[in-house]
């Protein structure tokens, strides 16, 4: 479901921690290997995701997937040269 302008959410099923981990680098990395033939620039893609654990309702479920998205992008940034480093 699209949540905002290029944020969208996904449900899936399953009981694992470690599953809803592997699969956001499942969809970062087929983003970054296969863009669409008419994108002219790289794309990449930060995802954060959490786990239902029954308690936790669903908007505290979407902080938190969001949260670990940013850190994603965090961690991209920070990864990245900077222009005076080039």
């Amino acid at each position: 479901a699209r949540v905002g302008g290029d944020e969208f959410v996904a449900v899936v099923a399953g009981d694992s921690a470690v599953a809803p981990a592997a699969l956001a680098e499942r969809f970062a990395s087929a983003i970054a290997i296969s863009p669409p033939r008419s994108c002219a620039v790289a794309l990449a893609a930060s995802i954060g995701w959490a786990v239902d654990d029954g308690i936790a309702r669903s908007d505290e479920l979407v902080h938190h997937a969001d949260a670990r998205m940013y850190e994603a992008k965090r961690a991209k940034r920070a990864a990245r040269p900077r222009q005076q480093d080039r």
